[in-house]
């Protein structure tokens, strides 16, 4: 409920930061939205019932590993691709050096709020999952 409305935003409103410099974003259909959202759907989904799989196997040491991988790749990811994360502007503003930090653009600004957003909401979720799994335990 969160994740898909910011995808949708950050790719319509800044697509060329959303491929991350990587491809022209003229070049690629609108429409492909469609395609980005139901990959980060298929994401979720399949990230949920893989952990599910791995908690009624009794396998919560393989899930903690899965997931502090996940969280080193995600960081990672972000180091290498700093550069592209941390400027705004077109592909050819990018790519000719002309891009602009992202902290003097306004989506510097709705990058913090959703980074708070999405972190609240992941907090709220993992407590559940947390309390929700104790509570199947004891059973």
């Amino acid at each position: 409920m969160i994740l898909a409305p910011c995808a949708l935003y950050f790719y319509l409103a800044h697509p060329d930061w959303s491929w991350l410099y990587l491809v022209d974003s003229a070049r690629v259909p609108r429409l492909a939205v469609i395609t980005v959202l139901a990959a980060q759907g298929g994401a979720l989904v399949g990230g949920y019932y893989g952990a599910a799989k791995l908690v009624r196997g009794g396998k919560e040491v393989a899930l903690r590993f899965t997931l502090a991988g996940a969280g080193a790749l995600i960081l990672i990811l972000m180091l290498f691709l700093r550069a592209r994360l941390t400027h705004y502007g077109t592909y050819a503003q990018f790519h000719g050096g002309r891009a602009l930090p992202i902290l003097d653009v306004k989506l510097g600004y709705v990058l913090i709020a959703v980074l708070i957003g999405v972190g609240a909401a992941a907090g709220v979720v993992g407590y559940e999952l947390l309390r929700d799994g104790r509570r199947a335990a004891a059973r």
